[in-house]
């Protein structure tokens, strides 16, 4: 097990333009709540945490940042992830554990 600081503002911001393209619309309705960067969303679906660790699509299920980079980029292998997110989504206040399980395909 790794551990991981990782800022989903940072991570969410990166891919909005493919995000945008892929499903056309996106960002915070209100008070954290969100589209999904995931699905297609035409009611916001999703939650942004606080602490800026992740959010939770209540139709699809929790995303972290590891995850949305296995979405939006699947020909990164699980190291080529952690770098990735390490250069486009550097820190957050909170630490985030990034288990690694291919089998589940949560990276």
């Amino acid at each position: 097990m790794t551990y991981q600081s990782f800022s989903m503002t940072a991570a969410l911001d990166h891919f909005r333009d493919e995000i945008i393209a892929r499903f056309g619309n996106f960002g915070i309705v209100d008070g954290g709540r969100m589209h999904c960067a995931k699905h297609e969303d035409g009611n916001p679906s999703a939650y942004l945490f606080p602490d800026d660790k992740g959010f939770n699509c209540f139709v699809c299920g929790y995303v972290d940042v590891l995850e949305l980079i296995r979405v939006y980029r699947p020909e990164f292998d699980f190291p080529t992830r952690l770098g990735y997110a390490k250069e486009h989504a550097p820190g957050s206040s909170r630490k985030v554990r990034a288990k690694r399980d291919e089998s589940h395909g949560l990276f």
